[in-house]
């Protein structure tokens, strides 16, 4: 009867190299995935339980019962996933210019409502159109909450700075691409588009970014808005070889009625 040959000392010496060597390669790899969850968590993030996530458990930033705030120098903020920013002293009805700084952002939307106004069953305000242009956000009140969605956990820069846009009004023209504030009482308007390119039309008001795709070529038709105090009108053309403009619809002034003249008074027989 035989019997299994053991294997030799040289054998085994192999095998418990290769044994360390594969439990070297795992811790490293342990390693290299625990360290951005441990830096993120040091810095005021904390990833959700599927690794670098989205949402710090919570797909809406706004539901998260501990946000953290994103740390500013001057108009630059700086965060990581979905750190929120609090904005104060603010004008309502001034327009903000919101810019992303770095070429790639794990940031997927943008939202803003009033301090402590957003929860579950309200949501904030959306003004971001999933681009990484710069966009307006429109205040509604002197502070406000900055909402951001995420992809993941990664470091993110923006910068918030007044617009400063020139405010327009009645029929606004030219050509080329541009942005204005418009404070009129007007909710709709006429929008016409002459030359060979397309020219698209970007409506931000306080309930946020209007989501509807309004392009034109060499075309006119009517536009609307919600009633607001303030609106930003921006104007993305190819070039300047096309030309625009936007006619507001502007109520007529009502006419003030006529003062009627007064009835003149007979004069009584004078008393002798």
């Amino acid at each position: 009867m035989s019997s299994r040959a053991e294997p030799s000392s040289r054998a085994r010496a192999r095998i418990r190299a290769f044994s360390a060597g594969y439990t070297l390669v795992a811790l490293v790899l342990i390693a290299l995935i625990a360290w951005p969850l441990l830096t993120s968590a040091a810095d005021g993030y904390r990833p959700g339980p599927g690794g670098i996530v989205t949402s710090d458990d919570y797909y809406d930033p706004w539901d998260d019962p501990e946000p953290t705030a994103a740390s500013a120098e001057g108009d630059t903020w700086t965060g990581h996933g979905q750190q929120y920013i609090p904005l104060t002293s603010l004008t309502p009805g001034e327009p903000l210019l919101f810019t992303y700084l770095d070429d790639e952002t794990p940031i997927s939307a943008v939202f803003l409502s009033e301090r402590g106004a957003a929860s579950e069953d309200l949501a904030p305000a959306e003004f971001s159109d999933y681009s990484t242009e710069p966009f307006h956000l429109l205040p509604t009140s002197s502070e406000m909450t900055v909402w951001l969605r995420a992809r993941t956990a990664d470091e993110w820069r923006v910068r918030i700075e007044p617009a400063d846009l020139e405010e327009r009004a009645g029929i606004v023209s030219g050509s080329g691409s541009t942005s204005f504030l418009y404070t009129g009482t007007a909710t709709a308007a006429r929008v016409t588009a002459r030359g060979e390119y397309t020219v698209r039309l970007h409506i931000t008001t306080g309930e946020g970014h209007d989501p509807e795709y309004r392009t034109f070529q060499d075309s006119s038709s009517t536009v609307a808005w919600p009633d607001s105090p303030a609106v930003v009108f921006s104007v993305d053309s190819y070039d300047d070889s096309t030309s625009w403009s936007i006619e507001f619809f502007e109520p007529a002034p009502t006419a003030s009625p006529t003062p009627s003249a007064d009835a003149s008074t007979p004069e009584g027989d004078a008393d002798e």
